[in-house]
């Protein structure tokens, strides 16, 4: 039978397997214990889902003005060198290194992309990027995948903030080499305990940020997780929408964040804003449009996305996998370079 051959492909991959049911022409679901039944529940009533829950949501206005207009954390006005040390010092631009080194990305030598680049590996890169496992031969085929988020943003303003989160990760996958326009995301979502209806309306204003960038950029959200419970005492956890992109390329076209060598040159390209906290959806669509046609053409060798440290501490990041200094262009203002941004 099938459920024989299932059990013996499981034991060839040392795994356990076992018939727990069996699927019947009668709409019943019953369970049988030491000869007893102990469940026999009619389809019809599994159908209710249960008994129907309903909770008020109250989304309360916050984050007026624009998250983005204001200076990175650790920005130091007038002075260039403490401006970088304390962008860098900070939590959105401290490296990450020792977390990251928990997880082992070499794992079935598939790895395209190293967590962090560079003969010295202290290049952040902006995602994963493994090739697609076989049994036999072999393949360029890989996937990709990023992340997006920002706590400071989402606690600021849940929706812009998770609508923040969709567009960095999209970014994200823009800066590899990957179509970010044919991607699929999923979103890990953790809000604070739901105490009333001020606290429902932080996950209902998060996902309809969440959802608005869905339906902006063409990209759907298959799966996820949620968690309500993120409370201690009177401790809460910001309202917090991760989104994780995902994408399909080939070896040959991922694109790194380290800069390999001297002589290259860096373009800053932003996206506009719409003054409320979130993005203009036809210039973001353009700016992806244009960085694939340069992508396509091959004149783009390394690429990250900017975000809240700001730029000098981006690009500072993309330097130190391989010793590199950077000179900028006296045209940047230090609202250019140590301002919150997405670029």
């Amino acid at each position: 039978t099938d459920a024989d051959k299932f059990i013996k492909e499981a034991e060839k991959e040392n795994l356990e397997a076992t018939v727990v049911a069996e699927v019947t022409a009668e709409p019943v679901m019953k369970m049988v214990w030491n000869g007893n039944t102990i469940v026999d529940l009619p389809r019809s009533f599994i159908d209710t889902n249960g008994a129907t829950q309903y909770a008020e949501a109250d989304v309360v206005p916050q984050g007026t003005g624009d998250f983005l207009d204001t200076p990175a954390t650790g920005f130091a006005a007038g002075n260039f060198a403490d401006s970088l040390k304390g962008t860098l010092n900070s939590l959105e631009g401290a490296s990450r290194k020792g977390l990251i080194q928990r997880f082992d990305s070499s794992i079935g030598a598939a790895t395209v992309v190293w967590p962090y680049g560079g003969k010295m590996q202290n290049s952040p890169e902006e995602g994963m990027a493994a090739k697609i496992p076989l049994d036999h031969g072999t393949t360029h085929d890989c996937s990709v995948m990023t992340y997006g988020f920002d706590p400071y943003y989402t606690e600021w303003n849940p929706y812009a903030g998770a609508y923040h989160s969709v567009v960095e990760s999209l970014l994200k996958l823009l800066a590899m080499g990957v179509d970010p326009l044919k991607a699929r995301l999923t979103f890990q979502e953790y809000f604070e305990r739901m105490t009333g209806a001020e606290s429902w309306g932080k996950p209902l204003a998060a996902l309809l940020g969440a959802y608005k960038a869905q339906l902006d950029f063409g990209t759907a959200a298959i799966g996820g997780k949620d968690s309500m419970s993120g409370t201690f005492n009177d401790i809460h956890v910001p309202p917090t929408l991760v989104s994780f992109a995902v994408g399909m390329t080939t070896t040959d076209k991922v694109i790194t964040a380290t800069l390999t060598g001297k002589g290259q040159k860096l373009y800053l390209i932003k996206c506009a804003r719409d003054g409320k906290g979130s993005y203009k959806k036809d210039h973001v669509l353009r700016v992806i449009k244009a960085v694939k046609e340069l992508i396509d053409r091959g004149e783009i060798k390394n690429a990250a996305v900017v975000r809240s440290a700001g730029v000098a501490a981006r690009v500072a990041q993309m330097c130190f996998g391989n010793k590199l200094g950077f000179d900028f262009s006296d045209k940047l203002t230090e609202a250019d370079l140590f301002s919150k941004s997405l670029a």
